[in-house]
């Protein structure tokens, strides 16, 4: 039998489907049956979801102005666990945890203090686009240092990391203010991730082209307002300066990523499944010009509660990690535990057609 973990989508279509809901599911543009997909998770060992899903859930109600909705969504964990006799849990990441009991108990009690759960999901989320932004920023710049007699003070990097969660911090107050006459939208969070992109690559062109004018080289600029295309502009002017100095950049991103991710591993404290998923979302933004995204973020949060050592230490359960699978109906999701085949099964996918 299997241990399936289930996404935001497909914990909400589960729980559709026992309150009678048929929803329209597809995956790779294949049809899902809500029927298959109700019986492989209700003949499972176990089932689990993420922390991050409780927390989006949560958000997603108090969007639509009722918590009432998630206390549904909650209290059917209990009579999932009881009608058909499996385990059903939540899977927390070390850094941010949904306290299931303590939610029960402020409900209950009707002391929930609806803005400080808000308000843990805006933290986390923050801190770790910080991170990505930060991140899929360094790999190019890393690239051009390799290349370039070039020294950025320390308080260049400590600036620039300040601005980063500083813009963060004030969008993402105004994201989740449902008091706000007007808030923004997931496009607006998608602009501004853009944004702070190509104010940093700015700032820091302007400090590459003192050099570059020293060396007798070509200066890079912006040809629009595109940080994803900033950095394949700088792919393009690093192998067309090959023969004078420069390196190529995909020999550099062979030769030096795995040095690149394991900084980033030691500095934001990352386990080995965060890594991976950082590596690949790096990669596509400087090789593939596609750009950074808020959801980026959350499917981030979901992959770094799937470390199985970590799985096992913080809820005691040993895990049959042959038997385990992620169910995922986010195309982005699906594509990236295919690639890396982490808990990924494609009969198990098959089965549900």
């Amino acid at each position: 039998m299997n241990n399936i973990i289930l996404d935001t989508n497909a914990f909400v279509y589960l729980i559709d489907y026992e309150l009678g809901i048929k929803d329209n599911i597809t995956i790779e543009k294949n049809v899902v049956d809500p029927k298959k997909l109700h019986e492989a998770c209700t003949t499972a060992h176990s089932l689990y979801i993420t922390s991050q899903t409780l927390y989006e859930l949560f958000w997603q109600s108090m969007e639509l102005g009722n918590v009432e909705i998630f206390a549904i969504q909650y209290d059917q964990i209990a009579k999932i666990r009881k009608k058909y006799g499996i385990g059903f849990s939540v899977l927390n990441s070390r850094d941010c945890v949904f306290d299931m009991s303590r939610f029960a108990r402020c409900y209950k009690s009707r002391s929930l203090d609806e803005n400080e759960w808000v308000e843990k999901k805006r933290l986390y989320e923050k801190e770790v686009l910080s991170h990505i932004i930060a991140a899929v920023y360094g790999l190019p710049l890393a690239t051009i240092l390799t290349n370039l007699p070039i020294n950025f003070h320390q308080d260049f990097f400590k600036s620039l990391t300040e601005f980063i969660e500083k813009e963060l911090d004030g969008f993402s107050s105004r994201y989740y203010d449902l008091s706000a006459a007007t808030r923004p939208t997931n496009k607006d969070y998608d602009a501004l991730i853009n944004t702070i992109l190509l104010t940093a690559w700015e700032a820091t062109f302007e400090l590459i082209n003192e050099v570059l004018k020293q060396n007798g080289f070509d200066t890079i600029y912006i040809p629009d307002k595109s940080a994803t295309s900033s950095a394949d502009y700088i792919t393009t002017l690093l192998k067309k300066n090959k023969q004078r100095g420069f390196s190529d950049l995909d020999e550099v991103l062979n030769n030096d990523l795995d040095n690149y991710m394991l900084g980033l591993k030691s500095r934001y404290n990352l386990n080995d499944v965060s890594v991976l998923f950082m590596r690949r979302l790096i990669l596509r933004c400087a090789k593939e010009k596609v750009k950074l995204r808020k959801n980026d973020g959350l499917d981030y949060t979901i992959v770094s509660c799937l470390d199985v050592k970590e799985i096992k230490n913080e809820t005691g359960i040993d895990f049959d990690k042959e038997n385990t699978f992620l169910l995922t109906f986010d195309n982005n999701l699906y594509q990236y535990i295919k690639e890396t085949n982490l808990m990924y099964n494609n009969a198990f996918y098959d089965g549900l057609l």
